[in-house]
């Protein structure tokens, strides 16, 4: 049986770094390494697209509170992106 979850993109944590543990989970579960491959920013926050090797796109909001610091990440940019085990909810029709 399919089935669809959902992943709210403000609970994505994204990085330049491999992820360390999270919330109790090892290093390399719940994540992914991707492409930036678009940054908007919308004053409050900001908005990346993360190119996977499997073709798919993850969309991921952060928070902008701190100023933006000349290493900031760019579209191109390999990244790592994150998410408790908690984060993705399960769709039901």
């Amino acid at each position: 049986m399919p089935l669809t979850v959902a992943l709210r993109p403000e609970k994505i944590r994204l990085s330049l770094e491999p992820p360390h543990d999270l919330d109790g989970v090892p290093s390399g579960h719940n994540c992914v390494q991707g492409t930036l491959t678009e940054r908007a920013y919308c004053g409050s926050f900001t908005v990346y697209r993360l190119a996977l090797a499997s073709g798919q796109s993850l969309k991921i909001s952060t928070s902008n509170t701190d100023r933006q610091l000349a290493n900031a990440m760019q579209p191109g940019d390999r990244a790592w992106a994150q998410w408790s085990p908690t984060a993705p909810m399960v769709l039901t029709s």
